[in-house]
């Protein structure tokens, strides 16, 4: 299965609530300075930095883990309430 624009709609907020449970407090603030450094857009200098609630920085060494965390709550939903066994 392919998510379409998947790293491009992962919202801040609920991503570092479900951090809460395998972090503390200042890897959670860490994180999200992460996700609200936005990025320099080098095709329109006049609107240099981007911000946003959503997304993951592709590139990001931690995104992956980030991204596949966010997913876990799909995978349990499917395994759980989809398809019980």
């Amino acid at each position: 299965m392919d998510i379409k624009k998947y790293f491009d709609t992962i919202h801040h907020d609920i991503l570092i609530e479900l951090l809460e449970p395998y972090t503390d407090q200042a890897t959670r603030e860490l994180i999200r300075k992460l996700l609200n450094a936005g990025y320099i857009d080098i095709y329109n200098l006049a609107d240099v930095v981007q911000r946003a609630e959503l997304g993951l920085p592709q590139g990001s060494l931690i995104s992956p883990l980030l991204a596949n965390l966010y997913l876990h709550q799909l995978d349990l939903f499917v395994e759980n309430e989809l398809i019980p066994i």
